[in-house]
């Protein structure tokens, strides 16, 4: 059985995109299965969405009505049947509500991708001989993406990059756990849109993000306990010192006592001595007068 290449359409080809041609050559590293499928997957939908823009944006005129867009000659290779479900798809009022609604919501977006028509996958995906052959960390990656080779940044996504790029070199404060490069850009692009798909459309899901969050939720209880298990310890150790030290004060106290009981007991003993000297002399003198 031949293998599809790269020029042939998907299976499941939107109606009247079947001469979408994909040259782009694709290095597929099959070892890493599930970002190459994703990062392939991402450039199909991808070019998909755009020829059938494409194809809206020279096709459809929303002055005319159903019948006369279907009177106008299709577009090249594609068959008449094909024709006529494109523009019931344009013409379905569920759409055109869908379609506004999605121009509005462009229209709000205050930071756009500067990566041209590659998307968020492929183009991480490219950076990586730039970074040692590592994809670079959502901070890293915001900065590229919103970075224009001709024009740069908007002032709005510079100041957002550098306030990024701080608090990533930012030394956590005692106690406080590190946060991670998502966190970062997560919180940073909080501040714009509660609603921020770039992480999502990096590939890094809410999970991952939860997942890192109650990891450095853990990590602070765990980092609080330790101090105060420490604390505790420390705040031990200097009452055993001052007990020490006041079993020391005593201990000396009382040597010093008994010391000086001692020489008290000495000078006594020394005087008892002389006057059993004295008695003696004595007494030898009294003997001495008897025998005279």
């Amino acid at each position: 059985m031949d293998r599809p290449r790269a020029t042939d359409p998907p299976p499941s080809w939107h109606p009247g995109l079947h001469h979408l041609r994909l040259d782009t050559r694709l290095d597929v590293q099959v070892e890493h299965e599930g970002p190459s499928r994703a990062a392939c997957t991402d450039i199909v939908k991808r070019g998909v969405r755009q020829q059938r823009y494409h194809l809206k944006r020279r096709y459809f005129d929303s002055s005319l009505t159903r019948e006369q867009l279907l009177a106008k000659q299709p577009p090249p290779k594609m068959k008449k049947a094909e024709w006529t479900k494109l523009v019931d798809y344009w013409c379905d009022p569920k759409n055109q509500e869908k379609s506004e609604k999605n121009k509005a919501n462009r229209g709000q977006v205050q930071l756009h991708q500067r990566t041209g028509s590659r998307s968020y996958i492929a183009h991480r995906y490219s950076l990586r001989p730039k970074y040692n052959n590592m994809e670079p960390d959502p901070v890293e990656f915001f900065g590229e993406c919103m970075n224009s080779p001709q024009n740069g940044r908007t002032q709005l996504a510079d100041d957002i990059y550098a306030q990024m790029v701080a608090e990533k070199a930012r030394e956590p404060e005692e106690g406080e756990a590190p946060k991670s490069p998502s966190k970062i850009v997560a919180d940073s692009l909080s501040q714009i849109s509660r609603s921020s798909t770039f992480l999502p459309n990096i590939g890094v899901t809410k999970a991952q993000s939860a997942a890192r969050s109650t990891t450095a939720v853990v990590e602070a209880r765990l980092q609080a306990q330790f101090q105060a298990t420490l604390q505790a310890e420390r705040e031990d150790a200097a009452r055993k010192q001052e007990e020490l030290q006041e079993q020391l004060r005593v201990q000396q106290a009382s040597l010093e006592e008994h010391q000086s009981l001692l020489r008290q007991t000495q000078e006594e003993v020394k005087g008892m001595s002389t006057r059993f000297d004295e008695t003696n002399a004595l007494l030898r003198a009294v003997l001495k007068l008897q025998k005279d």
